[in-house]
């Protein structure tokens, strides 16, 4: 889940907003919230994971903690390129909005 939503939320954040420091703000948050909702989801009793396992056991495993980092440097990542189609949009639609963009 946190995969799915922060690399779509980074992606979306990038086209509308370019490489605006809101927009880094709004993708960490987005990773933030969708992590904290998916270990509030598995610490239930009687969930489970996506292979099976039980929920309370998937959090409390290493793993899961360490792979949570990178997925937020995909969505950073996501944003950037976001951002680079954002820039290259402006410039096929109206060119003086693609130096305006870049100045700022």
């Amino acid at each position: 889940m946190t995969l799915m939503f922060a690399t779509v939320a980074g992606l979306v954040t990038g086209l509308l907003l370019g490489r605006r420091r809101s927009a880094y703000a709004l993708t960490t948050i987005a990773w933030y919230v969708c992590l904290a909702a998916q270990t509030i989801y598995l610490a239930k009793p009687g969930a489970s994971d996506f292979a099976g396992h039980s929920g309370n056991a998937t959090i409390r495993w290493p793993i899961y903690w360490i792979v949570q980092p990178p997925i937020l440097a995909l969505a950073v990542s996501l944003l950037l390129v976001g951002s680079w189609l954002r820039t290259r949009l402006l410039k096929k639609l109206h060119p003086a909005n693609a130096l305006r963009e870049q100045a700022s």
